[in-house]
């Protein structure tokens, strides 16, 4: 082999070398901290400041509205029934809106006909609202048996009243 040929190849594998160690084939750097602190995550719950109650407010009902006890109510169509509590809102942090809304423990769905509907502070829930922290709301969850939609399918179900939960969400991205 001559020189020339051999001086190629032993450069070509000084180069090989030093590629295959690319990893720490650096040039100059630097690294610095970043001024801050720690962040914490903030919190989202509420309590239930007195037992709620349920009530028959029935439009065309006479004698409404009027207070039930769920356990012994047997509602028709056309009956509009009313869950009313006041509940104290735990919310700490920036950027923070919630929806609240109802969910039913163990039940896929309500039976034909009966629909619910949220409002906070006599608004009805459209969308997600600013909570304050330490704030109280007055939320009412209603019960609709609508008479049009409801049909022969509806008689004879029960609704465990117990197992509807107000729910409070947290709602992103901002609108």
């Amino acid at each position: 082999m001559n020189k020339l040929t051999k001086g190629t190849i032993a450069g070509a594998a000084g180069i090989v070398l030093l590629l295959g160690g690319a990893g720490t084939f650096a040039l100059w750097n630097d690294s610095a901290d970043i001024a801050g602190g720690t962040v914490t995550s903030g919190t989202l719950y509420f309590d239930a400041v007195r037992a709620g109650t349920w009530q028959d407010v029935s439009p065309d009902a006479a004698g409404t509205p009027k207070t039930i006890n769920p356990a012994t109510f047997l509602t028709v169509p056309g009956d509009v029934l009313t869950y009313t509590s006041t509940v104290v809102v735990n919310a700490t942090g920036n950027n923070l809106l919630a929806d609240f809304g109802v969910a039913f423990d163990g039940t896929a769905a309500l039976p034909a006909g009966l629909s619910t509907a949220v409002a906070v502070n006599g608004t009805p829930v459209t969308g997600p609202i600013k909570v304050t922290n330490g704030a109280t709301y007055t939320v009412v969850v209603t019960l609709t048996f609508d008479a049009a939609t409801a049909g022969k399918v509806s008689q004879n179900k029960a609704v465990d009243l117990g197992g509807i939960d107000l729910t409070l969400t947290q709602v992103r991205p901002l609108p």
